[in-house]
């Protein structure tokens, strides 16, 4: 953090164009006029610095934002894959089927389906936790409404079918595959 401070600090010296101002008035001849523009020059630097401050802050926030919500996301996910053993499978299925819907609609950069895609994971689930819901088990509904269902609990022969590690997957719902 101390960087982004000595970044705004050093980005508030005066730049080429600003060094091109008036001159100060001499204060010999005229000490008002010297202080005056002095005055005028510092608060003219402490704002533009004021500005470069407020700008760390919102950076800083959003990225700590960002941090939160993908940290509650994957232990919502966590905790929903031990009770729905397949939600490994159905985000897997649920992110292939957005990726196919892209790519029909003309996006044939892989990295930008995988942006626009990331974008719209990051939207459901932060309106599901506005909504106190689980972001989980929105995506499990989002990839049940698109097709997406479990394998048979038994294989033939009555034999179970095998069934993926719980939370499968999960950290990657947090901090997606196409990230």
């Amino acid at each position: 953090r101390f960087k982004v401070f000595q970044e705004a600090a050093l980005a508030s010296a005066p730049q080429p164009e600003e060094a091109a101002e008036q001159p100060l008035p001499d204060p010999e001849q005229d000490v008002f006029g010297y202080l005056k523009a002095l005055a005028a020059r510092t608060e003219k630097q402490f704002s533009a610095l004021d500005q470069r401050l407020g700008n760390v802050h919102e950076t800083t926030q959003a990225r700590d934002e960002a941090s939160n919500l993908a940290t509650t996301y994957a232990n919502d996910a966590r905790r929903f894959a031990q009770n729905q053993p397949d939600f490994g499978d159905a985000y897997r299925f649920l992110i292939a089927q957005r990726d196919a819907e892209l790519s029909a609609a003309g996006y044939d950069d892989p990295a930008e389906r995988s942006r626009l895609i990331v974008a719209d994971e990051q939207a459901i689930v932060r309106k599901s936790m506005q909504g106190r819901k689980s972001p989980a088990e929105t995506v499990y509904g989002l990839a049940k409404a698109r097709g997406y269902a479990p394998k048979a609990a038994s294989a033939p022969g009555g034999a179970p079918a095998a069934q993926p590690a719980a939370g499968a997957n999960c950290a990657a719902a947090a901090a997606p595959v196409h990230a």
